[in-house]
């Protein structure tokens, strides 16, 4: 007996298993590309996963003289999933922030289905408004955006969007057109609130709630943008790391915050912004105007703001950059600050993998003492 069940076991092992049937789905395949890629069998499901980190060194003169401060920091550790499923036409992204400059938060959150080249989206998301703000964090050439950019607001907001697939930067015609909780964005941002209450003795009692990005109320805000693309381009990506002839972009930008009717308090903001890129050699502009009784940034006034941004590559790896932005001085109707900065990138594996420094000046030009002097230097690796 225990013969008989030596051979049986031998036969097992040497004979060949089941065959797979022609008509089987191959088994599931993980590649990496700027992150693992997770794809089915049957290629209808599809999730890919990356780590975005950003390890930052910086130091700043204030205002006036004061101390010179410096730090280490966190200021993005990011986990993204995104892919499809049930077949292309779904696709999805999920993007939390474990370190927002000391906060965690969910970036982005949403579904995107599309039939031929209209796009719904739903979720949350950046609004699109500002070529410089819908470019990532994770694909500029300085530490942060412009001065300009700040003034006129960004960040993520929960809406609705139809569009064509503008992200991609489409030959011709790119167009987006939302609907979102509120004109000021930033519910990438959790907000928390301090209440203070004084008893019948006199003791001050404060308490502070938890962060929260639920809006109290639905504003709510329309965004829109349109744009012409000529080229191969990769409009929101800075530098040219992809090289070649002529390839542009230019884009017009719309928000209005339906809040309140009031014509005086009314916040909208008009934008326009253009990128061209040839043999390496990289130029972005824009402009933006604010109407209303505070800017979309909330506590800047209303009026116009600026950058002119120019870079190149000086070897296939080495960037150099330099910016200039102006825009209204934060609660002050009649100052304007400036921005001026240079750059310096060392790309080992284009945006992916970089070391990004850059040299700047902020504030009043009209009174030197004003002025803060800040200098970032930060490793970027993505994986």
């Amino acid at each position: 007996m225990k013969r008989d069940l030596t051979w049986a076991t031998a036969l097992i092992l040497v004979l060949p298993g089941p065959r797979a049937r022609a008509d089987d789905p191959p088994p599931v395949a993980i590649t990496y590309d700027k992150g693992f890629k997770l794809t089915s069998g049957d290629a209808r499901f599809v999730l890919k996963t990356a780590v975005r980190s950003q390890f930052r060194l910086e130091g700043a003169r204030p205002a006036a003289g004061g101390e010179t401060l410096a730090r280490f920091y966190i200021p993005r550790l990011r986990l993204q999933l995104e892919g499809q499923a049930f077949g292309p036409a779904l696709t999805y992204k999920l993007e939390l922030g474990a370190s927002e400059k000391g906060a965690t938060m969910v970036k982005d959150a949403y579904l995107d289905d599309h039939v031929g080249a209209v796009h719904l989206r739903a979720g949350q998301f950046k609004r699109p408004f500002n070529r410089q703000e819908l470019v990532s964090d994770f694909a500029g050439v300085f530490n942060e955006r412009s001065l300009a950019s700040e003034h006129v607001g960004g960040g993520r907001d929960a809406g609705v969007m139809v569009h064509n697939g503008f992200e991609h930067s489409p030959r011709g015609i790119e167009w987006a057109l939302g609907l979102f909780d509120s004109a000021n964005g930033g519910k990438d941002r959790p907000l928390q609130t301090t209440t203070c209450k004084a008893d019948a003795a006199g003791t001050l009692t404060c308490t502070t709630s938890a962060p929260s990005n639920v809006m109290g109320d639905f504003g709510p805000a329309v965004v829109a943008r349109a744009g012409w693309n000529f080229g191969k381009l990769k409009g929101y990506s800075e530098a040219d790391l992809e090289g070649g002839p002529v390839r542009a972009g230019i884009g017009v930008n719309y928000k209005v915050d339906l809040a309140d009717f009031d014509d005086a308090a009314m916040v909208q903001a008009l934008g326009i912004d253009f990128v061209l890129k040839v043999r390496g050699l990289d130029l972005g502009a824009g402009g933006f105007l604010t109407i209303g009784a505070r800017s979309s940034a909330g506590d800047r006034p209303r009026g116009a703001a600026a950058y002119l941004q120019a870079g190149a590559l000086v070897t296939r790896t080495v960037h150099l950059a330099a910016r200039f932005a102006t825009a209204p001085a934060a609660g002050k109707l009649d100052q304007r600050e400036i921005e001026a900065r240079g750059a310096v990138n060392k790309f080992f594996q284009g945006h992916t993998w970089k070391l990004a420094s850059d040299l700047g000046v902020v504030g009043d030009p009209g009174e030197r003492a004003a002025l803060r002097v800040e200098v970032r230097s930060m490793a970027q690796l993505t994986f």
